[in-house]
């Protein structure tokens, strides 16, 4: 069983968030004048930049955080049960619970 086979969509998505993240600071960063000040053309664009930013910052958020879930959704296959003493894995279906047939 292959680790990094199972969290390789959330190591994706993870690096995706970070991806959008770093473009809207980056954009953000060079908008800004000798004086700290966001300059824009009109009040239109602003007004779009804005929104557009926080979305896209929100989108890059959401990202990271299904990235963050998917990974350790591999690793929790496997729980520990301690009424037994032995490990159980969990069916794709979450409503089941079967115990393996070598005990692991």
């Amino acid at each position: 069983m292959n680790l990094f086979a199972m969290s390789s969509p959330g190591l994706i998505m993870i690096g995706i968030g970070i991806a959008i993240k770093y473009f809207v600071k980056r954009r953000r960063f060079y908008r800004r004048n000798q004086y700290g000040m966001e300059v824009y053309k009109n009040f239109a664009s602003a007004s779009a930049n804005g929104c557009l930013n926080k979305l896209a910052s929100l989108l890059g958020t959401a990202c990271i955080l299904i990235g963050i879930l998917l990974s350790f959704g591999g690793c929790m296959s496997k729980i520990w049960h301690p009424a037994n003493g032995s490990a159980v894995e969990l069916h794709p279906t979450w409503h089941k619970a079967e115990k393996r047939p070598n005990g692991n």
